[in-house]
């Protein structure tokens, strides 16, 4: 009996556990009120209530522990009665947790929608727009070098910044200012993987955008000195003309990936579906996460 009962908790079989604790506790009145506070727990848990940012292993391991305490304090020797309960299936609850795909269907969280995001991509736009002396002064400093290199160097930095804020902070500053936040089906915020695996489309894109500095860069002489942007936007529509014949392709996709947001109850775009992420309120977070 002893032995069995150890085995139920060992193997995460809660269910089978609560029920064998219930059945010897009949004469033991402190150790049923505390039996019942570890099942109303385990219920919470089983119904994506109080999980907070818990990954499911550590759930299953405060759960394990709290039983293996109880089980410690139980008289075995004394026991009155013990009705063998026939052995059930393991307890599914992977419902109440998630895929990368599927975050729990009962849980708080509000998902931003479609108007929101739009106004997070003007804010994040109205902020990048501040660094645009820097951006011209090295795209001219490029250029005027025949290289690209500072161009590509620049875009890298940009997308470490990137995926360090969604990864630290939740989101862009665009997000954190709206006080919205980037989730996994946890509710914890992405990792550098997930981080770049979301931005993937965008790193993509940034990537082709510097395929026209490429053709200007090849199709000026070495003696051309350039000083200004117009000068910049002359050369490209001159050099790299064939190149924004296929562009609105581009732009095709981020209108299909901000419009998908409208048409799915999580709210979630394109590049969310691809790294299995969430965009929630911060305030529908948990007190962990909330900050």
């Amino acid at each position: 009996m002893r032995k069995e009962l150890k085995q139920h908790i060992e193997n995460f079989e809660f269910d089978i556990t609560s029920e064998k604790f219930e059945k010897i506790l009949i004469d033991q009145d402190d150790l049923k009120k505390e039996l019942k506070g570890i099942t109303d727990q385990w219920e919470r848990f089983k119904r994506g209530i109080s999980i907070g940012v818990y990954t499911l292993d550590q759930v299953k391991s405060s759960m394990k522990r709290d039983f293996l305490n109880l089980f410690d304090k139980v008289d075995f020797d004394n026991i009155r009665t013990y009705i063998p309960v026939q052995r059930n299936e393991k307890p599914n609850i992977s419902s109440t947790y998630t895929t990368k795909d599927n975050i729990r269907e009962n849980s708080e969280f509000v998902f931003v929608g479609f108007w929101k995001r739009v106004l997070i991509k003007i804010v994040d736009s109205m902020i990048a727009l501040a660094f645009l002396p820097l951006i011209n002064t090295i795209l001219i400093f490029s250029l005027n070098k025949r290289t690209i290199v500072p161009i590509i160097l620049s875009s890298f930095l940009f997308i470490i910044i990137q995926i360090f804020l969604v990864t630290k902070y939740g989101g862009t500053i665009g997000k954190l200012l709206l006080r919205v936040r980037i989730i996994n089906s946890n509710g914890e915020y992405l990792n550098v993987e997930k981080a770049i695996l979301r931005d993937l489309p965008y790193i993509f894109i940034s990537g082709l955008s510097i395929i026209p500095y490429y053709m200007v860069l090849n199709g000026i002489n070495d003696q051309l000195e350039i000083s200004s942007y117009k000068q910049i936007v002359f050369l490209l529509s001159i050099h790299a003309s064939s190149f924004y014949k296929y562009y609105y392709l581009i732009n095709l996709f981020v209108i299909v990936d901000v419009l998908t947001v409208a048409f799915n109850k999580k709210k979630r775009a394109i590049h969310d579906f691809i790294a299995g992420s969430f965009v929630v309120t911060r305030d529908s977070l948990p007190a962990k996460e909330n900050q």
